[in-house]
């Protein structure tokens, strides 16, 4: 893993304030100073889904909609952080990147070392090999393709390993990289720019169901497979500036943002009730997700089900976490498995409460702390030196077998 469309009724001083800091990394939210809770809400309905399906699989075995969601929230977002700096002709495609990197690393970062460290201290030298093979691939956004090439060429699943799960920053962070360049250059041609990103919808679906015969292939991981659904949320952002809905007035009346935000809730329900990873349904079911999103999206805040469902508190504050919560929990629901522990209930609801915490805290004293000093010249080029370090331990340790010579001999030879 913060709008530039305002509601009617301000936001708290200190919700405010964490927006304008960026607290909610990793998703391109909080690239725009003004807020709506609804969304922060969404957010944290994603990341909920995600946590129920990987820790407790036996009580929601179907409903993997967290990731799409976040696609469509972030492809929305950033496109509207882009189009606002536009219309100011404050549009900076570097200091869209230094932003991002401010946003992304320290939260990143911070799991990653940890990670690294802790693989190196309490497991064997093949698991911490392979665990620093993913921490050099996370800090290079690159994971979801080491994934997609283990996959493909030899047949691993690519839901394993304590760091797999980056493969969604990878794609996140590769359409970062030409999104605002596509923008730029859309945006110097703007009779046809609805109907380019369409184009370009349409193609990446194209090659999606084309490529992916199920939601379980490994082609799933490509990024030119998975942009449409950013690319659809950018598509609404930019239909939803055309049409001059800076306050959510688009909708001619309060029936009409309630039957969208009804039919977006339906299209999520479903998704939840018939959506099995297990299953191997066709890739394209994820467009049931997308435009659930997108629906719920386009209805604004004043919508009953985002005014008052989507910005509960506790939906609200799941969703400030999204991006922490999503990084520890799946280190932390694989590290038994690589120690050989027994899964049980009672450890898979010590891992929810532990990723609960460890997110609150990386929110507060990482985030909040690197926000803070954001506005200092040389922070993109720590964040930049700190992924780069972070490369370096990581190749050093798949380099070294995992540190092999400080292990004793029985340990040496122990497999993952």
């Amino acid at each position: 893993m913060s709008t530039v469309l305002t509601s009617s009724r301000p936001a708290p001083a200190n919700v405010r304030e964490a927006h304008a800091r960026g607290l909610l990394t990793g998703s391109g939210a909080s690239e725009q100073p003004d807020y709506r809770a609804d969304i922060e809400g969404l957010r944290g309905v994603a990341v909920l889904s995600l946590l129920a399906v990987h820790l407790f699989p036996q009580w929601a075995q179907a409903g993997f909609i967290g990731a799409d969601m976040f696609f469509v929230i972030s492809g929305f977002l950033v496109t509207r952080s882009l189009l606002k700096a536009h219309d100011a002709r404050s549009l900076s495609i570097s200091g869209f990147y230094s932003n991002r990197l401010r946003r992304i690393v320290p939260a990143l970062g911070t799991v990653l070392l940890l990670t690294l460290v802790f693989s190196v201290l309490f497991t064997y030298p093949s698991a911490a090999r392979e665990i620093a093979s993913s921490v050099l691939n996370g800090s290079l956004f690159i994971s979801n393709i080491a994934l997609w090439q283990d996959a493909v060429q030899l047949s691993r699943p690519v839901d394993m390993g304590p760091l797999a799960h980056l493969w969604w920053l990878g794609v996140e962070a590769q359409f970062c990289l030409v999104w605002p360049v596509v923008v730029a250059l859309v945006l110097r041609h703007r009779r046809w720019t609805l109907q380019v990103i369409a184009a370009l919808v349409i193609l990446s679906f194209s090659l999606n169901v084309l490529l992916a015969a199920s939601t379980a292939s490994p082609h799933m991981l490509l990024p030119f497979t998975r942009v449409w659904e950013p690319m659809l949320g950018g598509l609404l952002a930019f239909v939803m500036h055309d049409s001059g809905t800076q306050r959510w007035a688009a909708l001619p009346s309060q029936r009409a943002r309630d039957t969208l935000a009804y039919a977006g809730v339906a299209l999520l329900a479903a998704a939840v009730l018939l959506i099995d990873r297990a299953a191997n349904l066709p890739a394209s079911w994820a467009l049931v997700i997308t435009l659930g999103t997108m629906a719920l999206l386009a209805a604004g805040p004043h919508g009953w089900v985002n005014r008052v469902l989507l910005s509960n508190s506790v939906l609200r504050f799941y969703g400030a976490i999204s991006f922490p919560l999503y990084l520890w929990h799946w280190p932390l629901l694989c590290f038994p498995a690589v120690l050989g522990i027994p899964m049980s209930q009672e450890l898979r609801v010590i891992i929810l409460t532990a990723s609960v915490v460890l997110a609150s805290l990386t929110h507060e004293l990482v985030d909040r702390r690197a926000q803070k000093a954001a506005h200092q010249r040389g922070l993109p080029l720590s964040a930049l030196a700190w992924l780069a370090a972070l490369a370096l331990c990581g190749w050093y340790v798949v380099t070294t077998d995992g540190l092999m010579a400080s292990f004793p001999q029985d340990m040496q030879r122990a497999p993952l």
